[in-house]
């Protein structure tokens, strides 16, 4: 707790049958818990005294505590304290009184101030008649002091911004002081690289924010900034506001992710290690469709590092031997002569076709069937040819032979796990014969060696 005061005293006044006296002060934003005078009586006056506090504007009377009868007062001059029941919260100019009941010549309350020096600036002494008239004496100043707590504007800090993924980012913070009062609104505020314009525009609450809500204690707290643009430098700000104002943490940047899965890829149910070295399977869901793919431990380990603004695409995939029973490609067709590269496209996708590495065997050329070419029309199709072999951009991307025999296996697959179901289900039922349950358990056998063998 605080004080203010003005203690200096030269002479002093005599109060009595209601009439008051005290200092005209402004208080800002202050919690006024206690109120004292300096006081001395003569005589045997009766009555009793009171400390209050009033409004400037209005006259409503904002605290007040009766101290106690008049006849208790010391001769000698003392200081008397009042504590008010309820602290009042106060921001705005007051009168500062006591009054006093009773009393008559040579029986009176003893009031002490400051004449004529100019003690406190802007403040002086005032009485208040018993009609609620005030007299200002603008070259004296009343003894008292007041006991308060300051209330201020919350105390926040800024922490580096985390999870920036593409479009979203959860920025983190901290609110280590109410202030004095609950905080009623808190969160992130944010601006782009060309709306900050070198430092001439930081974020504040008439920007991108987040809006948490009240918080009636000190403590961190995260908020999800979305809608932002991938690659994209950013400048954030916590913030929490209370009555008094709004305050901000430091200054922090960050720059989105260039690597972020769209809707229509954007599931990896498992990445697991395989027979065979430096690959993974993943198993992935492409809109309704789920399938497994091997890839590049290399490109599955790029992908994931969401710090890096563009991830290369990896060397083609190796490509599931056909069955026996296809029909021998034909052989591959000439590569293409190298075309002008379009303004904005991949460096990936610049100049001739990339080759595979020595290290890994270029897949065989793949005819496409009729049953392949309506596959590409389907939209899981269109969408997987804009995201094969690594995070290629653009629907002109050319889907590869071993897209197309993922499609093509994912339907066989389809196809015989449909048929196991039902010859298991038949199986497992209840009056065919022990010959006609052979026969179908014999064929499930046949079927899972099937799916065995179709990733071999």
């Amino acid at each position: 707790m605080a004080t203010e005061e003005q203690t200096v005293a030269n002479i002093y006044s005599s109060i009595t049958n209601g009439i008051s006296w005290g200092q005209r002060v402004t208080i800002t934003n202050r919690v006024v818990s206690k109120l004292s005078f300096y006081l001395s009586r003569t005589g045997s006056p009766d009555g009793a005294v009171t400390f209050l506090i009033r409004a400037v504007d209005g006259d409503a009377i904002l605290a007040t505590k009766l101290l106690g009868n008049s006849i208790d007062i010391s001769t000698t001059p003392a200081w008397y304290e009042v504590e008010f029941d309820t602290p009042v919260l106060i921001n705005e100019e007051v009168y500062l009184l006591q009054v006093a009941t009773g009393g008559e010549a040579g029986n009176l309350i003893q009031i002490y101030s400051s004449y004529p020096n100019d003690v406190k600036e802007d403040e002086y002494l005032v009485t208040r008649g018993g009609t609620g008239i005030y007299t200002n004496r603008p070259d004296y100043d009343s003894d008292y002091i007041y006991t308060y707590e300051a209330l201020l504007a919350p105390t926040v800090t800024t922490q580096a911004v985390t999870a920036k993924k593409g479009t979203i980012a959860t920025g983190n913070g901290n609110i280590t002081d109410l202030g004095g009062t609950d905080v009623t609104q808190h969160g992130h505020c944010w601006v782009d690289e060309a709306t900050y314009d070198g430092g001439n525009h930081p974020p504040t609450t008439a920007d991108d924010k987040t809006e948490k809500g009240a918080a009636a204690e000190t403590g961190a707290f995260t908020s999800s900034m979305t809608g932002l643009t991938k690659g994209t430098l950013y400048y954030v700000k916590a913030y929490a506001t209370n009555s008094i104002d709004t305050s901000y943490g430091a200054l922090v940047s960050f720059t989105t992710s260039n690597v972020y899965p769209s809707d229509t890829i954007s599931r990896v149910s498992s990445i697991r290690h395989i027979y065979r070295p430096g690959f993974f399977r993943m198993q992935v869901g492409l809109g309704d469709l789920g399938f497994d793919i091997d890839v590049a431990e290399s490109a599955v380990r790029s992908a994931l590092d969401t710090t890096k603004e563009v991830v290369e695409p990896p060397a083609e995939l190796p490509v599931t031997k056909p069955s026996a029973t296809r029909a021998p490609a034909p052989p591959s067709p000439p590569a293409p002569a190298p075309s002008t590269t379009k303004p904005g496209t991949p460096s990936y996708m610049a100049g001739t076709p990339i080759t595979p590495p020595p290290t890994v065997p270029a897949p065989p050329p793949v005819e496409l069937t009729e049953y392949a070419k309506k596959i590409l029309e389907t939209p899981a199709a269109k969408a997987l040819s804009a995201r094969v072999a690594g995070l290629r951009q653009g629907v002109e991307a050319v889907v590869t032979p071993y897209a197309i025999e993922v499609l093509m296996q994912k339907e066989q697959e389809a196809k015989i796990l449909t048929e196991l179901q039902r010859v298991t289900k038949a199986a497992s039922a209840t009056g065919i014969t022990s010959y006609a349950r052979q026969v179908l358990l014999k064929r499930a056998v046949q079927l899972k060696i099937q799916l065995e063998q179709m990733y071999r």
